[in-house]
């Protein structure tokens, strides 16, 4: 995280932080770096060993984290925590309450709000899926994707009732749509 966001968040620098709650400034710093710890965790009720800790270690990671390989879709875009759990991990436990169960993962109602207890909800793949932020088709035609790069590959997607299915790849973009359009045709009859 850069100081100038640690600041912005908490009003203090990194170094006047640490020395406000007694913690040793290297390890704090170290720690804040690498999304092992947030501002507030680690004082509470709730520690590692608590079921939603994974959850919210993931947020810190995708939001804070620069070389996370999702970082772009997530702090790239300016999508942080919100400072009552960023500060508290205990505030976040309680906020959302336990995950209704396996299936379910923490989703954001605003995909381009940040995550905070009026943004955020336990929701299945499927209510996921249905609340996708929209993503340019570079290609120009439904359904297929461009993989730019060396290889310059088409990959076909459908989309059968919300459910994507891979058809294949070709590095002919006539031939991609002609594998979409004789997919569609059989699905469709």
């Amino acid at each position: 995280m850069l100081d100038t966001e640690f600041k912005e968040i908490t009003g203090l620098t990194k170094k006047e932080y640490a020395d406000k709650h007694n913690l040793n400034y290297g390890s704090f710093r170290s720690h804040l770096a690498r999304g092992k710890c947030s501002l507030g965790f680690g004082r509470g009720k709730y520690d590692m060993s608590h079921p939603l800790f994974r959850t919210y270690r993931g947020i810190l990671v995708r939001c804070y984290q620069k070389n996370y390989l999702q970082y772009h879709n997530y702090g790239g875009r300016g999508i942080k925590m919100c400072g009552r759990w960023f500060y508290s991990f205990d505030a976040f436990v309680e906020d959302m309450g336990p995950r209704p169960g396996p299936e379910y993962s923490i989703d954001r109602v605003d995909n381009d709000g940040w995550y905070g207890p009026d943004n955020c909800r336990w929701a299945t793949r499927k209510e996921q899926s249905n609340n996708r932020r929209d993503k340019p088709c570079i290609s120009g035609h439904r359904y297929i994707r461009y993989s730019g790069g060396r290889f310059k590959i088409w990959s076909i997607y459908p989309s059968i009732n919300g459910a994507c299915q891979y058809l294949g790849a070709t590095f002919c973009l006539e031939e991609a749509i002609k594998i979409r359009d004789k997919f569609l045709k059989e699905k469709n009859g």
